[in-house]
């Protein structure tokens, strides 16, 4: 699928400042490569489900360091 930034005129992203995205790599690619000079925004529901994914993978990875299993029901985690 060819992005809307490469049908436009050359030059016509050249004036883009910021641009929001959600996060995902295709939405990545595009924004590094079409408007190079743009700031890359997120909203805050990704900022806080990318935080929340990686205190969820810290939880379960201390649970099995220090329990030597995944969680159960009476496990202080």
């Amino acid at each position: 699928m060819e992005s809307l930034f490469a049908v436009r005129p050359v030059g016509r992203c050249d004036g883009v400042g910021w641009a929001t995205l959600d996060l995902s790599a295709s939405y990545l690619t595009v924004f590094d490569t079409m408007p190079p000079t743009a700031v890359q925004v997120s909203g805050p529901f990704y900022l806080v489900r990318l935080a929340n994914t990686a205190l969820d993978e810290c939880r379960r990875r201390m649970q099995n360091e220090l329990f030597g299993h995944h969680g159960r029901k009476d496990d202080p985690l």
